[in-house]
């Protein structure tokens, strides 16, 4: 239980120095991830998908839900790459990559 966020600290850390702008990692560590967007206001529903199947599969019940309580916000966060690309203009919701689980990204300094 304690190896497991020095090891996932330290591969983020190594992964984040050598991913291209573009990947996968690139996306979720750049100016523009999860972090960096304003927080919503309100109340807000979140729906985490890890792939592109569960987004479709959920997509009625979060409308729904949306379309019931039109003062909610949505977000959706992927794990994947094949969910998030294709949905990251989803109109309905934010889009975000989920961060890698690992300490750097969940506790923030200040």
């Amino acid at each position: 239980m304690v190896l497991y966020p020095v090891f996932t600290e330290l591969i983020f850390r190594t992964a984040r120095i050598f991913a291209p702008s573009k990947s996968w990692l690139g996306t979720v560590t750049s100016e523009n991830d999860w972090k960096h967007k304003k927080p919503h206001k309100g109340k807000v529903v979140w729906m985490h998908c890890a792939s592109l199947g569960e987004f479709e599969m959920g997509k009625p019940i979060l409308e729904g839900f949306l379309n019931r309580n039109p003062h909610w916000s949505g977000v959706v966060t992927f794990f994947s790459p094949s969910g998030y690309e294709p949905r990251k203009n989803y109109e309905r919701a934010t889009v975000h990559y989920l961060p890698v689980d690992a300490p750097s990204e969940v506790f923030q300094n200040g």
